[in-house]
């Protein structure tokens, strides 16, 4: 018997059908034992106070302006370190900034990274009105890495900060 006979009999996939017609219909009944959909509200991450020096990565923030942000408190700003945190997905992204900063710099950086997990709260919120609202924790990655200039990197921005680039009349 032809392969596509013998599907066919079986009730797989016909001569005349398409991909997108295999479905199973019983997938698209809900059972009736079935709670009600709830809607999932994920809450911002509780975060301690900002120091100037800290820079939260998002997947959203703006890559480049993040790596300038960073350079200019290293460089003109005569930070002694920064901090640079990430969450869940912008792990990726807080890695790079920093690998980006150093290619930039010339490897003039010295950073230091420190992993771990953090417990964020998220909201449920029933469709029914009558019924309470209800929270759910769950854990979540974490990345924190200090970055600091070289010691005698240090002394020649120090140095030149101290000097005026312009000529007083």
């Amino acid at each position: 018997m032809d392969k596509s006979k013998r599907l066919a009999v079986s009730g797989g996939i016909s001569k005349n059908s398409n991909i997108s017609d295999i479905s199973r219909p019983y997938a698209r009944i809900p059972p009736p034992d079935q709670e009600p959909q709830k809607k999932l509200k994920k809450r911002t991450p509780q975060r301690p106070a900002t120091v100037p020096t800290d820079i939260y990565v998002s997947r959203k923030s703006n890559f480049r302006g993040q790596l300038f942000r960073a350079k200019k408190l290293l460089l003109q700003d005569g930070q002694p370190s920064i901090t640079i945190h990430g969450l869940g997905a912008a792990i990726q992204k807080s890695i790079d900034l920093v690998l980006t900063l150093s290619d930039l710099m010339q490897n003039q950086i010295v950073y230091k990274a420190t992993t771990g997990t953090v417990e964020l709260v998220d909201d449920i919120i029933p469709e029914d009105d009558d019924k309470d609202l209800e929270t759910q924790t769950r854990n979540n990655s974490s990345v924190r890495i200090q970055v600091s200039l070289h010691k005698d990197v240090k002394r020649r921005v120090l140095t030149q900060k101290g000097r005026s680039s312009y000529k007083s009349k």
